[in-house]
């Protein structure tokens, strides 16, 4: 595979990383937008914690795609590489990037859970505080869950 011409090609020419590069910093653009609505918008509080940490948790994947191809533009082999563990620092960023995937996808749960209570029992719901231990709690622990994740998937290697 390394010696097609189309792989010869892309990896003298830096296509990939600048296509990787141009998608991640426009992802910025509504994210930053979702996190100034959720911050205006008349959510409840526990809705606006779990609304601005999930969308800060994909800032952190975007910011971990930038990475990668900042890696991508100073290997020496070329821009497109061959395994995810050359250069030395890709795995490492890999194994980051499953555990943000991996918390992201869990706080996309909580967000329906936390809607569903919202639905079930409208009244209470609204007039009830913040539930900050629980909140805390839950992020806390799904952090957990997602080492625990990227620690069996990466296993073997």
């Amino acid at each position: 595979m390394t010696d097609s011409q189309p792989f010869i090609f892309l990896n003298e020419h830096p296509i990939f990383p600048l296509i990787a590069l141009v998608i991640n910093l426009a992802a910025f653009i509504p994210m930053l937008y979702l996190l100034f609505i959720a911050q205006i918008a008349p959510l409840h509080n526990n809705c606006r914690y779990i609304l601005s940490v999930w969308t800060a948790s994909y800032g952190v994947l975007f910011i971990i795609h930038i990475a990668l191809v900042y890696v991508d533009f100073t290997q020496e082999s070329g821009y497109m590489p061959l395994t995810m563990f050359e250069p030395p620092g890709r795995f490492e960023l890999y194994k980051w990037h499953v555990r943000c995937t991996t918390y992201s996808s869990s706080f996309e749960i909580v967000l329906s859970i936390e809607r569903i209570v919202a639905v079930i029992c409208p009244r209470s719901y609204h007039f009830s505080g913040m539930a900050w231990k629980l909140l805390i709690s839950i992020t806390i622990c799904l952090m957990f869950v997602a080492y625990v994740v990227d620690a069996f998937v990466h296993s073997g290697v």
